[in-house]
């Protein structure tokens, strides 16, 4: 068991995500030298420490056997806010003011590079609400949790058990039967493959005048038009939940219907069951009034009543040249759902995001227009 620099009884200063590929290499070579040694190793952890031990795949030690991660992903202007967080805590400060993943700031902390470089055995144990949760090419594990949901998830911690006692301890009575194991919410069950992600079927919506999401173009003039509105920044659209750390993942989210600061576009209730397991892929042709204009688009699904519980969602913030063409692509996150007949299919756009879940653009702190045609993409 181990702890990172300058937490619990670990010396040193804390510095979030910059030292843990060199931290990480001191350790092993530590424990190394220590008679209990056996001369093979395997981690697991979750979260944070997570993160660290894809800083140590970036440059795999010979003797680690396997890698269990839970929750983690492999990349990690407000001056009062120094003084809110401490001056112990200015790491954390540099984050929030530096918005721009691009940053060079954060080119110490990406690891995308570590699954690359290694043969090692490697189980993730994620969730579909999990902000951190992504599709890859290694043994996988996801449930229907949030992010702080997996520290009571006894399925996910056995999988980790049973994995570093196969790797580890050599039991293969261990073995996981298949590489993926995910669950389709809605239909409520565990699916098992031999590969991920399943193969799916291609099916389109567009957008339509009214309000409406149609499998087919429609080509009345209310279809052939647009739907259009506006951001105010200082009055941001609220955030109901989604992809987060503490709160619920699913919820009612029937009130972004309801405000005038969000386009939304229902199906009709289907007639047969629809499951996807993929990542839903929007297209827009989509201008605004400001280069600086950012996007909140959720999927979700509505109910005979009419009340909606959110599936997947994306936040874009885009570059200034959007504001010109209005060309704009999302990819929607990672999701396995089974939408059953006489269910509908919501999809909601808003501006600069839903605060505070997903900060506001400041850059201006003006209103932005939004127009959305339909039937475009």
């Amino acid at each position: 068991m181990s702890s990172s620099r300058s937490t619990f009884s670990s010396g040193g200063k804390f510095a979030a995500f910059r030292t843990e590929l060199e931290d990480g290499k001191s350790l092993v070579e530590w424990m190394r030298m220590q008679p209990w040694y056996t001369g093979t190793f395997a981690t697991i952890r979750r979260s944070y420490l997570g993160y660290v031990q894809w800083a140590l795949l970036c440059e795999p030690p010979e003797d680690l056997v396997a890698v269990q991660y839970q929750w983690s992903s492999p990349s990690g202007d407000d001056h009062s806010l120094s003084y809110i967080i401490g001056e112990a805590n200015l790491w954390l400060h540099d984050i929030l003011s530096k918005s721009d993943i691009s940053d060079p700031h954060y080119s110490l902390m990406r690891f995308e590079r570590a699954l690359e470089r290694t043969n090692v055995p490697v189980l993730i144990v994620t969730g579909w609400y999990d902000l951190f949760h992504e599709g890859c090419n290694v043994s996988l594990t996801v449930g229907p949790w949030k992010h702080m949901d997996l520290i009571a998830a006894s399925k996910g911690h056995r999988q980790g058990f049973d994995w570093t006692e196969q790797h580890l301890g050599g039991r293969v009575a261990m073995q996981r039967a298949s590489v993926a194991e995910y669950f389709g919410t809605s239909a409520q069950e565990w699916r098992s493959l031999p590969d991920f992600a399943p193969a799916t079927t291609l099916t389109t919506f567009f957008l339509g005048g009214g309000g409406r999401l149609t499998r087919e173009v429609q080509l009345a003039l209310e279809d052939l038009a647009s739907s259009s509105f506006t951001y105010y920044p200082r009055k941001p659209t609220p955030s109901i939940r989604g992809l987060c750390l503490l709160t619920p993942g699913s919820v009612n989210d029937s009130a972004h219907a309801e405000r005038s600061d969000v386009l939304v576009f229902d199906t009709a209730p289907l007639e047969n069951d629809l499951e996807f397991c993929d990542t839903p892929l929007l297209k827009l042709a989509h201008p605004t009034s400001s280069s600086f204009a950012d996007v909140f688009v959720r999927i979700s699904e509505v109910n005979e009543r009419g009340r909606s519980r959110n599936i997947t969602e994306v936040f874009k913030q885009t570059k200034p040249k959007h504001g010109i063409d209005g060309d704009l692509e999302l990819t929607l996150s990672y999701y396995a759902h089974r939408v059953l007949r006489g269910k509908g299919i919501r999809l909601a756009i808003a501006g600069g995001g839903c605060f505070p879940h997903y900060a506001r653009n400041r850059s201006k702190m003006r209103a932005v227009e939004h127009t959305v045609y339909h039937n475009a993409g």
